[in-house]
């Protein structure tokens, strides 16, 4: 990837870090949910 324009290049690299952040945090959550669907599963009240 080359940055010839400074702005350009400032939004592409913000742009790659909040699709990162937004892929780590579904992963997390989808990750939380079965496990929430696991322990209620395992533990009825």
């Amino acid at each position: 990837m080359e940055c010839r324009l400074g702005r350009r290049c400032v939004m592409e690299v913000v742009l790659l870090a909040i699709l990162s952040w937004v892929s780590v945090w579904a992963e997390e959550k989808i990750i939380f949910d079965r496990h929430a669907v696991y322990w209620n599963s395992s533990n009825p009240k």
